[in-house]
C-alpha cells in the first residue's frame, strides 16, 4: 500500500495555496486540487479545511497519486 505524506505536511498547504503547480495523471486529482484552491482563494480562512478535504481524497486514491506526492516532496 501507498503512502502519502501527513495531512501536516507543508506539502498540502503549498498546493491548496497555489505554491506548488502539479498536473497529477489522475484527472480527479486535478479537480480535487482545482476545488481547493479556489476555495483557498475565496477565503484564506478555509486553508485548512481545503487541506483536509484535499488529503482525503488523496488518501482514497494513494495508489495513483503517492509517487507524484512523493516527487513534490
Amino acid at each position: 500500500m501507498q503512502q502519502i505524506p501527513p495531512p501536516s505536511d507543508a506539502l498540502w498547504t503549498k498546493l491548496v495555496s497555489g505554491s506548488i503547480t502539479h498536473k497529477f495523471g489522475l484527472f480527479a486529482a486535478n479537480m480535487a486540487l482545482a476545488h481547493a484552491m479556489r476555495m483557498v482563494a475565496k477565503d484564506p480562512a478555509r486553508k485548512p479545511a481545503a487541506v483536509e478535504d484535499f488529503h482525503r481524497f488523496c488518501s482514497k486514491y494513494a495508489e495513483q497519486v503517492a509517487d507524484e506526492l512523493k516527487a513534490l516532496r
